[in-house]
């Protein structure tokens, strides 16, 4: 197996000693009728082999699961929400699992929410989910809470600032929230900012 990966796909020894440690059951797969049928699926979406060599030892889940359905879609899915393959190679070697976890029916519900309701754009929204991708698998009505927090706080929904406000109402608690609110407040920064 390893010699035929080796020649196939480029793989070096240190890759497949990762990916077998992470996955040991690959030893009594047939790679030609087993993996290499899940390579070519990754090849036509649009990875390329030396792409392969870097996401397949940090992320086992194309080769572990069926590549007949789920686990492509998803990689489609979050092609498309992050923009690019470019990107999505970035988060893919960054261990970003939730391409495989996380619910594609959660993000389009917050996505539409987002759009919808506070008229902002999914290319606006991408540039926050590759910042941070629990962003947008958080629940609906966590959502709906920060949009709330949000309102509170005078920041107008059709402005620059309204998605990344929610990001970091999300990282913060809202006493730590009020008390920089007042600070900006007294130096005037929150006018400005709320402009933008």
């Amino acid at each position: 197996m390893a010699e035929q990966l080796v020649n196939s796909w480029g793989f070096h020894g240190s890759h497949l000693d990762r990916i077998i440690c992470t996955l040991p059951s690959l030893l009594y797969s047939n790679v030609e009728k087993t993996l290499a049928p899940k390579f070519r699926s990754l090849r036509e979406i649009g990875f390329s082999e030396s792409d392969l060599v870097d996401i397949i030892p940090k992320n086992t889940n194309p080769i572990n699961k069926s590549m007949c359905g789920s686990v492509l879609s998803k990689l489609q899915f979050w092609k498309c929400l992050l923009g690019s393959r470019e990107v999505l190679l970035k988060c893919l070697k960054k261990q970003r699992l939730f391409i495989f976890i996380g619910s594609k029916k959660r993000v389009n519900l917050n996505l539409i929410f987002l759009r919808n309701e506070c008229g902002i754009p999914q290319e606006r929204v991408s540039l926050v989910v590759r910042s941070t991708s629990n962003f947008i698998l958080q629940s609906l009505d966590s959502l709906w809470a920060l949009v709330r927090r949000a309102d509170e706080f005078g920041v107008p929904r059709h402005s620059k600032m309204f998605l990344w406000t929610l990001y970091s109402l999300r990282k913060a608690s809202q006493d730590i929230v009020n008390t920089k609110f007042k600070l900006l407040l007294k130096f005037g920064l929150i006018q400005r900012f709320l402009r933008q």
